[in-house]
């Protein structure tokens, strides 16, 4: 299957000029043979569409350019028309920014009909997950092996131990980074934190699951004299880590930038597992993870709640980028924040309690992959209590889980289409 915009012979520059704003543009997505369904009669009929229509092997969805160009454009940009090159006319978009704006290829071609209809339908109770939350990396430590260390303090020989000085009044903690390397190392520069998505087994992050710390002294070299975490920081300059193009930008290398911990993460890479978790204990998060930090207080509960329900999945498989091996979606905070989700401003307050004890019901649950089929009830519990946030207009939760689940196998199936094909050539 595919996706073709029909742009009616339309230059790429002139797509927004002022005289052509009260235009159509059409998205027809294929779901069969492509020669067939660019018969002359089907593309006469693609080209007559006014409203959402599916005909024989395809889908075409007409959008009026003007109601494309506030999607299209970063938050804020303005819509004035300026001469370009060649004298055409296009909207003024700074590159910095091109990338912000809506996702019209996983709105119009990829997304199910019964999302359309919700979203068309439920107007303002919809909104981009920047409205109610920023959307950032987490920390880059510019050097994962050194800074992310492993405490094996527990496992460790009484005689391990007794080598390198580690008692119970000593203050130590014995530790293997991740080049491999036991160090002891003062557990005042030694804090826990989420590493990878993998250390992330359920909606809730709790301290014991948690398996790194991350390295993070920040005191002058001079006033480290004597002390474990100098002699590792001399030992990484041994190895030329504060060489490295990522670290020796900084004052001191070895200080990793401050990020705040975001009280609800979302993974930046997602293969087919609803994935999104509360933070309460303020864990720091790698940038393998993508913190939200919600605008208003007491949102990261419901917020979290509708990110790992089978709706977040659904506008995450839109939102998201599928560019990557084995059909991997990359959600980044430029793709993550501009995916819908329910208004949690306008929900009343009877719906997000229900919707934060349905978020209790799964918070020690593994997270649940709808690809393989219908979840456990605690988790269509949750499906029903977010969509009862957009109540009438929202589809049955069995059918939106399907619908879901369509879209995550056509991924991984297309992903394995590729690797076939390049086995072949």
């Amino acid at each position: 299957c595919g996706g073709v915009g029909v742009t009616a012979g339309q230059p790429r520059a002139q797509l927004f000029s002022s005289h052509e704003t009260e235009r159509v543009l059409r998205f027809v997505a294929f779901d069969g043979p492509l020669l067939e369904a660019c018969a002359a009669e089907t593309l006469i009929e693609i080209e007559r569409a006014r409203e959402r229509e599916r005909g024989p092997g395809y889908r075409v969805c007409p959008v009026p350019r003007a109601d494309l160009l506030p999607q299209g454009r970063g938050r804020g940009e303005p819509g004035i028309a300026q001469p370009s090159f060649e004298g055409m006319e296009s909207p003024v978009v700074p590159a910095a920014r091109r990338r912000e704006g809506g996702n019209w290829g996983g709105r119009y071609l990829r997304a199910p009909d019964l999302f359309l209809e919700l979203w068309e339908r439920s107007g303002d109770r919809i909104c981009r997950l920047e409205d109610l939350a920023e959307v950032r990396f987490g920390i880059k430590t510019g050097h994962n092996g050194f800074f992310y260390l492993a405490d094996i303090t527990a496992d460790a020989s009484p005689d391990l131990r007794v080598r390198h000085g580690v008692t119970e009044a000593s203050g130590l903690r014995l530790c293997r980074n991740g080049l491999g390397h036991v160090f002891p190392l003062e557990a005042l520069f030694l804090q826990p934190a989420l590493r990878s998505p993998r250390g992330l087994p359920g909606p809730g992050l709790r301290r014991e699951i948690l398996s790194d710390c991350l390295f993070t002294c920040d005191a002058d070299p001079e006033a480290l004299a004597g002390s474990c975490a100098l002699a590792y920081i001399r030992w990484g300059e041994s190895r030329g880590i504060h060489q490295r193009p990522s670290v020796r930008g900084r004052p001191r290398w070895f200080v990793v930038p401050k990020v705040p911990p975001p009280p609800v993460i979302h993974p930046l890479i997602v293969y087919e597992r609803a994935c999104a978790a509360v933070n309460p204990l303020g864990i720091p998060c790698d940038a393998n993870l993508v913190g939200i930090y919600p605008r208003a207080p007491g949102l990261h509960v419901p917020l979290a709640a509708c990110l790992v329900s089978s709706l977040g999945v659904l506008a995450r498989e839109l939102a998201g980028i599928a560019n990557l091996g084995e059909g991997a979606l990359k959600t980044n905070p430029h793709y993550l924040k501009r995916m819908l989700v329910p208004d949690l401003r306008r929900a009343p307050t009877e719906a997000l309690s229900r919707l934060g004890a349905a978020f209790d019901g799964v918070r020690r649950l593994p997270f649940p992959s709808l690809a393989r089929g219908e979840p456990d009830v605690p988790w269509r519990a949750l499906d029903d209590a977010v969509l009862s946030l957009l109540a009438p207009h929202a589809p049955g939760a069995a059918a939106l889980r399907e619908a879901t689940r369509r879209l995550i196998l056509a991924r991984r199936a297309k992903a394995a289409s590729r690797r076939d094909a390049g086995a072949w050539a």
